[in-house]
C-alpha cells in the first residue's frame, strides 16, 4: 500500500512540474516581496523612457505606498549597488499635487528628505529616492538620467492554473503551497 501511494505521489508532483503549474510567483529576474514582483534596472534612463520600459514588461515603475515597500526597495538598490533610482510618483499634472503614476492616487505615505519636495529649478516633477538622502525622496527634473524600479503583481493563487488532484480534490499549486499540498495528501 505504502508503494503505491509513494508512486501516485510522485507521479502527481511530477506531472506538476512538468505541467508548468508549479511555477515561481514572479518571472526570473524579478524579485517577490508582499504580493508584488520588482525589477531593479541598472540601466540609466530619464523618468519617461525608465515608464515605458517597465510598461514593456506590463509593469509601472514602483509605488512606495509603505515604510515596508520603502525599505525593501532601498535594501534592494544596495544590493545592486545602485544610488539614485527612479520610482513611480510624478506632480506633472499639477505642481505639488503628488501622484502615483500606476494609480493616480495621491501619495498617503510619503519619505521625502528634509526640505522636499523643492520642485528642483521650477523643474522637479519626477520622484527619485536618493542615496545622497539615504535613499529618501527627492523631486528632480525628469531628464536627468537614473536607475529605476518597475513593479507588478505577483502571480498569486487566484491567477495560478488549477489541477484537478481527483473529483473530491481540488488545489491551485504555487511553490508556497506545495509543502502544505503533500501534507494533506498524505493525512488521507
Amino acid at each position: 500500500m505504502y508503494n503505491v501511494y509513494g508512486t501516485f505521489l510522485f507521479l502527481m508532483v511530477a506531472y506538476i512540474i512538468s505541467s508548468g503549474v508549479l511555477a515561481a510567483n514572479c518571472e526570473p529576474g524579478w524579485r517577490e516581496f508582499k504580493n508584488n514582483c520588482y525589477l531593479f534596472n541598472k540601466s540609466k534612463t530619464n523618468w519617461r523612457d525608465a515608464r515605458k520600459f517597465c510598461e514593456g514588461k506590463q509593469a509601472s515603475l514602483a509605488t512606495v505606498t509603505s515604510l515596508d515597500k520603502h525599505n525593501y526597495i532601498t535594501e534592494q538598490i544596495i544590493l545592486e549597488d545602485t544610488s539614485h533610482t527612479w520610482i513611480g510618483g510624478n506632480d506633472i499634472g499639477r505642481e505639488g499635487l503628488w501622484v502615483w503614476e500606476r494609480t493616480g492616487e495621491h501619495f498617503k505615505f510619503t519619505k521625502w528628505h528634509t526640505g522636499q519636495p523643492d520642485n528642483d529649478k521650477n523643474n522637479g516633477h519626477c520622484l527619485l529616492m536618493d542615496a545622497g538622502y539615504g535613499f529618501a525622496w527627492n523631486d528632480i527634473t525628469c531628464v536627468n538620467s537614473y536607475s529605476f524600479v518597475c513593479e507588478k503583481p505577483s502571480k498569486t493563487a487566484s491567477t495560478c492554473q488549477e489541477v484537478l488532484i481527483s473529483s473530491l480534490l481540488k488545489h491551485c499549486i504555487t511553490d508556497k503551497n506545495l509543502q502544505s499540498f503533500i501534507k494533506s495528501l498524505q493525512k488521507k
